[in-house]
C-alpha cells in the first residue's frame, strides 16, 4: 500500500477486495446505525443504497434541508459534485472511476474519506477498491486508524499493484486520459462557448462534463450531438434518479426544480488512446449542435452577436446558419471584425508532446 500512498501525494490509503467491502468498512468506522441521519444524492446507485440500508441509518435526499450527521456524495464519472455550503462531514464515493495520481486534497474539502474503484475484475466482489484519507483532517485520520483494524493484508485484491503501474507515470493511463480530457474540454469551451463541468481533482474523469444552457431541451441538444455521430450521454441517462426520490414527501412540488441543473448536464466520453481525429470529432459534434440550437458562444454574448451578424452579412437576412436563442448585444458590425476563416467549424487540437 505504500506505493499507492506515494502516488497519491503521500496520503494514507487502505485497500479492499471490493467497493461494497470498502463502503461497509467506512460505515462501520463511522458507527452508522439507526440513530444516524445521512444525506444521499437523488441519483444514488442501487448498490450504494442497499449498502446504506444495512446500517439502518435514516437516509434523506439533498432536497431535504433538515440537518444530517453525514453527507454521502456519489459523483458520476469523476465529475465534481456541486459545492456543499456545509461543514457537515462527508464521504466522496468515486466507485465508478479511478484515483488520479499526483492529486491532493483541497484546503476546503470536508470529506473524511474518498472511495475509488480499482476495476480489476468483472466480478464485483473481487474488483478491488481504494480508500483515501486526508492527513490534514483530524477526523479523517481518526477514521483511518479505526479502519486499519478492520482491514487485512489478505484482503488486498490481486492486481492492485499492477493497476497502479498501468495508471501512474508520464506514459501511464492517467496522464494520457487527462491529456485527452483537457483537449476536448478546452476545445468545447473555446469553439462552442459552452461551460464545461470540471472534474474533481482527485478523480480520473471518464469524459468531459457539459452544462447545457437551460433554454434548450437537453434531449434535443443530445439528439443533435449524436446526429453528428459524436458519442454523448446525458447524466440523467447514465444515472437516473432513484425511485425512492420520487416517493419522498413533497417531491411532487419540488422534484423538477431540485433536479433542473442535473437534467441539463451531459458527458462526452473520452479514452486515453484517442487519436487527434477523435478529439476533433468529439469537439465538432458539440460545436455543431450548439450552433443548430442557437447556443453557440453562450458564455460570450458579444462574440455570438458578431458571429450572427457575419452570417447575415454573408448569407442574407433569411439565412438559417446561426441565430442566437439568447439575448445578445446589438451594435454595428465593424468592417472585417471577424474574418470568415476565424468562424469556421475547424477545430485544431493542441499539439501533443512527441508528435
Amino acid at each position: 500500500m505504500a506505493e499507492w500512498s506515494s502516488a497519491l501525494d503521500g496520503q494514507p490509503v487502505l485497500l479492499a477486495s471490493s467497493v461494497r467491502e470498502a463502503r461497509l468498512m467506512v460505515a462501520q468506522g463511522l458507527d452508522l446505525d439507526q440513530r444516524s441521519v445521512i444525506q444521499i444524492p437523488a441519483t444514488i446507485t442501487r448498490d450504494l443504497a442497499h449498502t446504506l440500508d444495512r446500517t439502518g441509518a435514516c437516509q434523506r435526499f439533498a432536497a431535504d434541508e433538515r440537518p444530517v450527521d453525514l453527507i454521502w456524495q456519489e459523483p458520476i464519472g469523476g465529475i465534481d459534485s456541486a459545492a456543499l455550503a456545509s461543514d457537515t462531514p462527508s464521504v466522496l464515493d468515486f466507485a465508478d472511476t479511478l484515483p488520479s495520481p499526483g492529486s491532493s486534497w483541497s484546503s476546503d474539502e470536508t470529506a473524511l474519506v474518498a472511495i475509488f474503484g480499482l476495476h480489476l475484475s468483472a466480478n464485483p466482489e473481487r474488483s478491488g477498491a481504494l480508500l483515501l484519507f486526508d492527513s490534514s483532517n483530524q477526523q479523517s485520520m481518526t477514521l483511518y486508524r479505526r479502519l486499519q483494524g478492520l482491514a487485512s493484508e489478505s484482503a488486498v485484491p490481486d492486481g492492485a499493484m499492477s493497476q497502479l503501474a498501468r495508471l501512474a507515470g508520464s506514459g501511464g493511463l492517467a496522464n494520457r486520459q487527462q491529456r485527452v480530457v483537457t483537449q476536448v474540454r478546452d476545445g468545447i469551451v473555446e469553439a462552442a462557448g459552452l461551460p464545461a463541468i470540471e472534474a474533481h481533482p482527485m478523480a480520473l474523469p471518464v469524459g468531459v462534463g457539459l452544462q447545457i444552457p437551460d433554454i434548450v431541451e437537453a434531449s434535443i441538444f443530445a439528439t443533435y450531438v449524436r446526429g453528428e455521430l459524436t458519442p454523448f450521454s446525458l447524466l440523467s441517462e447514465l444515472r437516473p434518479p432513484m425511485y425512492r426520490y420520487f416517493r419522498q414527501p413533497g417531491t411532487e412540488a419540488g422534484a423538477t426544480l431540485d433536479l433542473q441543473g442535473f437534467v441539463q448536464q451531459g458527458m462526452i466520453p473520452c479514452g486515453p488512446d484517442f487519436l487527434d481525429e477523435e478529439i476533433v470529432h468529439a469537439v465538432l459534434g458539440v460545436v455543431k449542435a450548439a450552433e443548430y440550437v442557437g447556443v453557440r458562444w453562450w458564455t460570450d454574448p458579444q462574440l455570438a452577436a458578431q458571429y450572427a451578424q457575419r452570417m447575415t452579412q454573408m448569407y442574407g437576412p433569411e439565412h438559417d446558419a446561426y441565430r442566437p436563442a439568447f439575448p445578445v448585444p446589438e451594435f454595428p458590425l465593424p468592417h472585417n471584425s471577424i474574418a470568415p476563416e476565424s468562424v469556421t467549424d475547424e477545430v485544431v487540437p493542441a499539439r501533443i508532446d512527441g508528435d
